[in-house]
């Protein structure tokens, strides 16, 4: 549908379903302040939220609920400016975190997020990051950050990037390479995501299927 704003060019950093509800964040052209949408089902349009206190570009979202059972809408924001990332348990009230962010995923009842550097953190609670692994890859090579099943058959954190498929080893906090490895490439990994058995990993004009399990792995 028609979008109900004047915003110019519609540059959708994430969207996601929070509580019932549609969000999603627009980031504009180059030097335009991310703004937050909530879309009004019975209207169909979009609604702009106040006070996000978002100042990147969004890169990524997730819902996460912590031990206490409150749950949040979390975006990651990343530019050459700064980076962070956002989060709401009511979709008004927004408070912004310095933590070093691009991608988000959950895992082990804790929230994950790692920058542009590569740097993996975890929060058991929103706002109380620890440090764990670092992708040794150059700055800029992680594309998507997700959970799927490793060869065992257990879930675990993956970092898709440039260069192929990392996957996170939690006991000794590394990331261990998989055979699933690519040409170079900035777009590599983009849009990666888990959906049922497999893991889909775009590349170029293409998309890669893989499933993991059993102690073997088929591309």
């Amino acid at each position: 549908d028609t979008p109900s704003h004047s915003l110019g060019q519609a540059t959708i950093g994430s969207i996601n379903t929070f509580s019932g509800e549609v969000y999603a964040a627009w980031n504009g052209g180059s030097g335009a302040t991310p703004k937050i949408y909530k879309y009004a089902n019975g209207g169909d349009s979009w609604s702009e939220l106040t006070t996000s206190g978002i100042t990147d570009g969004v890169t990524d979202s997730v819902v996460f609920t912590d031990a206490g059972g409150t749950s949040y809408l979390v975006f990651a924001h990343y530019d050459s400016g700064g980076s962070g990332y956002s989060y709401s348990s009511n979709g008004t009230s927004w408070t912004t975190d310095a933590q070093d962010t691009k991608f988000l995923t959950t895992w082990d009842e804790r929230l994950w997020g790692i920058s542009h550097e590569g740097q993996l953190w975890s929060a058991a609670a929103v706002g109380t990051e620890h440090l764990d692994a670092m992708l040794p890859l150059a700055d800029g090579s992680v594309t998507a950050l997700f959970v799927a099943r490793n060869a065992l058959g257990v879930p675990i954190i993956y970092a898709a990037t440039t260069e192929g498929l990392f996957a996170h080893d939690a006991d000794n906090a590394i990331w261990e390479a998989t055979q699933f490895t690519l040409p170079v490439h900035p777009d590599n990994g983009k849009g990666s995501t888990r959906w049922r058995e497999s893991v889909y990993i775009p590349s170029g004009n293409g998309i890669y299927k893989y499933i993991n399990g059993s102690n073997s792995a088929v591309v």
